[in-house]
């Protein structure tokens, strides 16, 4: 890392319009952004922002318990055809963008982090190109009676048994290796790709399955 780099330790989080922003170390989106904007102008100011956001469909509950995940469906960001799309501008994970996080924090990162809370809501399809995360750091479903797999779109690890409820995903991202774990279980991982960075993260529909994300956080460190 370069000597000038300041010794700030501090970190910037911004939400989904300005996840471009050099120098931002946390990147957060939300359902509830929609319920503010409404649906069409949520999906015109992604856009704007360099998101690609095709047939979104947001939704609104208010079903659950207080503090309880039993029964909680909760705000998401769904798809509801094939070839849905909601993916962020391809930026994560090239040294240029980690530079620009390392003049906030102080150091040069050495990992990518997401916490995703979202889910499959139709799972029954085996379809690596219907996933959640990042193209080279992915869960999708295997299909009926199968399991959910991490993928880096070149090898995949077998993680927990498919179904339809919301988990805490989280990938954690370093040179050597890419990992996944859910609702806090213990992580599979896979190797790192070469050559693949920078990326979008987000989640895209191939034909059957439906995957939809509550909230996101990405990170460096």
């Amino acid at each position: 890392m370069p000597s000038s780099v300041p010794s700030t330790s501090q970190r910037i989080h911004v939400g989904p319009l300005l996840w471009g922003q050099v120098g931002a170390t946390d990147f957060w989106i939300g359902a509830s952004d929609s319920v503010t904007l409404g649906a069409s102008t949520a999906v015109n100011a992604l856009a704007s922002a360099g998101w690609t956001a095709t047939s979104v469909v947001f939704t609104n509950t208010a079903t659950g318990d207080f503090g309880s995940s039993a029964d909680d469906t909760p705000s998401n960001f769904g798809a509801n055809a094939g070839t849905d799309v909601l993916t962020s501008p391809v930026i994560f994970g090239n040294y240029a963008h980690m530079l620009g996080a390392s003049r906030t924090l102080g150091y040069q990162p050495t990992t990518l982090n997401a916490d995703v809370y979202g889910a499959f809501t139709t799972a029954s399809a085996n379809e690596a190109a219907t996933y959640i995360g990042f193209t080279p750091a992915r869960v999708y479903s295997g299909g009926t009676a199968s399991t959910f797999f991490l993928s880096n779109s070149s090898a995949t690890a077998a993680g927990a048994a498919i179904d339809t409820a919301y988990h805490l995903w989280r990938f954690t991202v370093d040179a050597t290796n890419t990992t996944l774990s859910m609702d806090g279980a213990a992580a599979i991982s896979v190797a790192t790709l070469a050559d693949v960075w920078p990326a979008a993260f987000g989640w895209v529909v191939s034909t059957t399955n439906r995957p939809a994300m509550s909230w996101a956080h990405i990170w460096y460190a």
